[in-house]
């Protein structure tokens, strides 16, 4: 194989975040999520960057707009008491 041995622990991200979400399960079932709608403007504007970037075959725009995609989900399923 002549992939990049520095990011062969890649496969195992998803079963190990699958175990921790199972482990929080019953705390997980009583939070309350209520979106905050204010956020969608932000999510948009990430999802506008990210189809420029990739139209324009630009990697540093692509990867910006999901850092900005993952700060306006964030905001938008943010828990509040």
């Amino acid at each position: 194989m002549d992939g990049n041995e520095d990011y062969s622990h890649g496969l195992l991200i998803i079963p190990i975040v699958l175990y921790l979400i199972w482990q929080k399960r019953p705390e997980l079932k009583k939070v309350d999520i209520r979106p905050d709608w204010r956020a969608l403007p932000l999510l948009f504007l990430a999802l506008f960057v990210f189809v420029v970037g990739e139209l324009g075959a630009e990697l540093f725009t692509t990867r910006i707009s999901m850092i900005v995609l993952v700060f306006g989900l964030v905001w938008f399923l943010w828990v509040r008491p």
